[in-house]
């Protein structure tokens, strides 16, 4: 849900054409800092109320996510209400600098299913805690945007190599033979052989689920 554009104007012709952009807030998030939720849900909200809202809400920590075959780092805890699909990306601003925080990602708020043989899988977001995978109810969560300024150099370049810049750098893992997504884990009581090979990306470990 982050996306790097190049316009073809400049900064000072943005301004001049009236557009005031966020800042990012570059200084550490307080406990339970209080934030807004500014996006359009669409997914089980009727045509006539489709429309921009805003959520007043707080963020309650960060916390390493898994959800299907993702998994984020130091994403942001929030109970921000109303998060549905359409919300995603929408811009959560902190209400004591005014400036950008995160982007909305995921949610449990739709997970109709939330127990074992259901967490972590697609809709319903775990945490990662030292006793084992966790799903909260009710719980937004978005992807922290502090540090993405060091991934622009002098002049404005965007490059994800620069020290300090917090973005993946999209190097990916080779799979082959992986089965389709329907395979189940455990057939009859007795554990399903995957024969995956995996390769590349010059990685010393890797992790599955």
């Amino acid at each position: 849900d982050l996306a790097i554009f190049e316009l073809d104007a400049t900064y000072g012709q943005l301004i001049a054409r009236g557009y005031r952009p966020l800042e990012i807030q570059a200084e550490p998030l307080s406990p339970g800092e209080p934030v807004i939720a500014v996006g359009v849900p669409v997914t089980g909200i009727a045509p006539d109320e489709q429309y921009l809202r805003q959520a007043d809400c707080g963020v309650s920590g960060q916390t390493q996510l898994i959800e299907f075959t993702w998994t984020w780092y130091d994403f942001l805890r929030t109970d921000c209400a109303d998060i549905k699909p359409g919300s995603s990306g929408s811009p959560l601003i902190s209400t004591r600098t005014r400036k950008l925080v995160g982007l909305i990602n995921t949610t449990t708020q739709d997970a109709a299913y939330i127990g074992p043989g259901f967490a972590c899988y697609l809709g319903v977001p775990c945490e990662i805690r030292p006793a084992g995978p966790s799903t909260i109810r009710d719980a937004a969560y978005a992807m922290p945007l502090a540090g993405v300024e060091r991934c622009f150099a002098n002049g404005g370049a965007f490059d994800l190599n620069l020290p300090g810049c917090p973005l993946d750098k999209g190097r990916q893992l080779t799979l082959s033979g992986f089965p389709n997504r329907t395979t189940r884990p455990m057939v009859g009581g007795r554990r399903v052989t995957w024969n995956t090979t995996v390769s590349g990306g010059n990685f010393t470990h890797y992790r599955y689920k």
